[in-house]
């Protein structure tokens, strides 16, 4: 079956027949009725290469981790995890997601231009962009459509679906100030992710709320890799800082560091309480279960790419801003379970 066939059993042009498929809105009800009539009678479905000749688009979705691919190995699950929501996303609305990743050896501008080249993508999905990344100026500039997964700084008319770090992370850590934690270490994430610096935002803010002194040397930025968490603790303990708790920004920065006060023979949680966020497999450590702020990862995943796919279709107006609820989970590392 083709579409002369289609047009000619429904008495119309081929064009005609084309426009009825991409949802053109000129075209009038009648006609649409009796060219959707001979197509569901036939079973007809356009080939995924004419309908993107036919609409100028592809049906694929881009998927863009600016980082290098080291960091879907190093975060464990954060990853996988949002993967697996915009894979789930993608497929529920017949698209299909191209994954772009970046790489040490190239330069932040080879890779924009390698992705803002591409003419197969119909939108882009940025999954933790570096704060002042070239590419996110180019996607502007060159008004290709794209969601982030974080806020973007200095553009407040820009698509995202998020969650509010700073409210979470202060919520987080009053939870620990509340057990009578008053020295609270926090294990930050990278400095170039605006995640990371909201979430020591509302680390600063539970502090001041609190009455408590904020101190530089306890904040700490780190790779999100179990062995970089690891070893800050280490370093920590042996510098002698005092500390009483900590916020670990990030469910394997978490594991890392319970795993490394425990090496060094401290008890959890009556010596130092811990506190982390997203709550993901990692977080349930074969030694201690530890408290958390869950953060919907693959539902964000999820809603990056329907999103996206709304605005692509035309039946979302951007900016389309969105922020996905959190939830503060006790168990054993904070202290205070109910």
């Amino acid at each position: 079956m083709t579409l002369n066939k289609i047009a000619k059993l429904a008495g119309v042009s081929k064009s005609t027949v084309s426009r009825v498929m991409n949802n053109d809105p000129h075209v009038s009800s009648r006609t649409r009725a009796k060219v959707q009539a001979v197509i569901d009678a036939e079973q007809y479905q356009l080939n995924p290469a004419a309908r993107a000749l036919a609409s100028r688009q592809t049906r694929i979705l881009g998927v863009v981790i600016s980082n290098n691919i080291g960091v879907l190995f190093d975060t464990s699950f954060y990853f996988p995890t949002i993967l697996r929501g915009i894979s789930s996303a993608t497929h529920d609305r017949d698209y299909a997601m191209l994954l772009m990743i970046g790489d040490d050896n190239e330069d932040d501008i080879r890779f924009t231009r390698r992705i803002v080249n591409n003419q197969i993508m119909d939108g882009i999905v940025l999954v933790s962009p570096a704060i002042g990344h070239p590419l996110i100026e180019e996607l502007i500039t060159e008004d290709i459509p794209f969601v982030s997964a974080d806020r973007i700084p200095d553009h407040d008319d820009v698509n995202f679906v998020t969650v509010e770090n700073i409210e979470s992370s202060k919520v987080a850590v009053t939870h620990l100030i509340k057990q009578g934690r008053r020295r609270i270490a926090m294990i930050a994430g990278d400095s170039h992710i605006i995640d990371s610096l909201d979430r020591i935002e509302g680390y600063k803010l539970a502090l001041q709320d609190a009455n408590i002194p904020f101190d530089p040397d306890l904040v700490v930025n780190s790779r999100y890799s179990y062995q970089a968490s690891y070893d800050v603790i280490q370093k920590l303990l042996h510098d002698n800082v005092d500390f009483d708790g900590v916020y670990a920004s990030q469910s394997t920065i978490a594991t890392g560091a319970v795993n490394s006060l425990f090496d060094a023979g401290i008890n959890i949680p009556d010596e130092v309480a811990l506190i982390s966020f997203d709550d993901l497999a990692d977080a349930m450590n074969p030694q201690i279960a530890i408290s958390t702020m869950r953060q919907p990862v693959f539902e964000k995943g999820y809603q990056l790419a329907t999103t996206l796919i709304d605005i692509v279709e035309g039946k979302n107006t951007p900016p389309i801003q969105h922020f996905l609820p959190t939830e503060l989970v006790i168990r054993a590392t904070c202290g205070g379970m109910k």
